[in-house]
Order: C-alpha cells, then structure tokens, then sequence
C-alpha cells in the first residue's frame, strides 16, 4: 500500500490522509476522548481513563502541556503490514487533533508530533496544548500573585515564594530573599528539585519546624507538611524536577538559556511559583 501512498512531501500527505484521519477518529476514539473529558473528571483521571481504553498509552503532565507517548503504533494498516512510511504518521496527529478539537472545539486544542516509531524513534510521542484543561497556567489569578511578581521582576523561583510569606516569617525581606537565592532553577542551575518547591520547604520550616528547645513531634508535623507539599506539586506538574518541567531544558548552558527564552519557559515557571503558593496557602490554612 505505501507504494500507492507515495507522497513526496509531509503536506500532501497531510492534504489526502485528513479526511481518512477524521473519519478514523469519529468512528472509533472521538468517543473515548469525549467520555475521557467529561466535566467530572480532572486532568489526570481523563488521562487514565485513556490510558485503560487504548494499549500501551502513557502521558506525563507539565504546567502548560500535556505529552502522550505510545510504546506501539496504534494504526491497524501498520499492526497488519500494508503500511511502513513514516510519512504516513500525519494521519495519526490528525486523527488526535480530531478528538481534542471534538471535546474542546476547533481552535483550543494544538498537537505536535515529537516522534514516531515508523521514523525510527523507540515510541510515537505527542506534545498537546488544550486551553481548558486543569493544568492550564491561570493567567488571571497569576496576575494577582505576590509571588509570580516577585519572579516576574527577576528573582527566582525560590526567592519569590519565600518572598511571599516573609512577613508571616517576621524576616526582614533583604534577609528572606538572600537566603532563599542558591536554592533557584533547582539548587544553583543544576536543575534538581524546583527552586520554588525548596523555596516551600524552607518557608515550612520556618514557619513549623523545631528549634533549639522545641519537641521533636514538632520535627515531623513538618515532614508531613513537606510531604504534602511535594505531593501535591507532582501531581500538577508531573514531576518536582526543574530538568523534566523544562523539557530537559539545559540553564547551564547558552543553548539551554536561549531556549529558554525562545520558547518563553518563564511561563511555565511563573505556574510553578503558583501552584507551590496556592498548596502552601492550604497547608498554612490547616487543611
């Protein structure tokens, strides 16, 4: 079959497979993804769901997008062997496009293709963006946050949650924000756990923690704090690791920064300060 498939370019495949992929879609996934994204399920649930309703699917979930990976191609024509081109794997974004602009509506949802096993790669791997979805960066509430201003003005992630909670503290800012400065882009640029996390961690302690004459029941209330903290911060971004929130995103090198800044990955940091300030407003409050 690839022989008669014969396309020249990756868009004239685009142009013939669009509707064979959207076909594809409404007769068979469009209505997983539609009971995957009902309005009772969060982000992750919708995603396990799928996960139970196609073989081999995992995803991993980041601030500002979504990557689903396949460790199989799906495609029955390649499963039986009428196909072998990579040039065929558009069909598959398509088809993926399809069901997400189904649920979301045409124009709220963008897939890129990463990679695909028909090309050589070890899995076919998808990167999507959808506007509504639980883990979106809440632009609005951002807006309003003393932390995300903090790191909007040039600290970093680590001073800005700290700087958040300095007069609760009784520190003196000056003092709050020195303190708090090595532990940024995950302790020095080495890209280990999310500065803004540490930065948590270090308000929690200050906060909770036990000094010098204090019980050592005080020590691990402030363990099962952390350990909420660091919980609750993975399952929103996926990972508490700044190398795997940014993509693998190297801030030691000029690459990695200009990429950085290409590819605007302060907006994902900004969600980042956020969420470690929305679950420490939660622990604070008792919850």
């Amino acid at each position: 079959m690839d022989g008669y498939l014969n396309f020249s370019t990756e868009g004239e495949a685009a142009a013939f497979l669009e509707q064979c992929a959207l076909k594809c879609s409404a007769s068979f996934s469009q209505k997983i993804y539609r009971d995957a994204f009902s309005s009772e399920r969060t982000t992750r649930e919708s995603l396990e769901f799928l996960k139970d309703h196609f073989n081999d699917f995992d995803y991993r979930i980041f601030p500002d997008r979504i990557k689903i990976a396949y460790a199989r191609c799906g495609c029955d024509l390649v499963k039986d062997g009428f196909l072998h081109s990579g040039k065929m794997c558009i069909c598959s974004k398509i088809s993926l496009q399809g069901n997400l602009e189904n649920v979301f509506g045409k124009g709220n949802a963008s897939v890129c293709m990463k990679e695909t096993i028909l090309r050589g790669n070890e899995k076919c791997l998808f990167e999507i963006r959808i506007a509504q979805l639980g883990h979106k960066i809440r632009r609005k509430a951002m807006e309003d946050s003393k932390a995300v201003k903090k790191f909007m003005d040039g600290y970093n992630c680590a001073q800005a949650v700290v700087f958040n909670y300095a007069e609760a503290l009784a520190l003196p800012i000056d003092a709050a924000l020195k303190m708090a400065t090595g532990f940024g882009a995950g302790m020095g640029r080495k890209q280990e756990v999310c500065g803004a996390v540490s930065g948590g961690i270090m308000v929690l302690g200050s906060l909770f923690g036990r000094g010098e004459y204090d019980a050592k029941e005080r020590q691990d209330d402030v363990y099962k704090k952390v350990r909420f903290l660091i919980d609750g911060f993975a399952k929103e971004s996926g990972t508490i690791l700044c190398r795997e929130i940014l993509d693998g995103c190297d801030l030691c090198t000029e690459q990695g920064q200009q990429r950085f800044k290409e590819e605007n990955m302060k907006t994902i940091c900004c969600a980042c300060v956020d969420t470690v300030v929305r679950i420490m407003d939660r622990i604070i409050e008792g919850e």
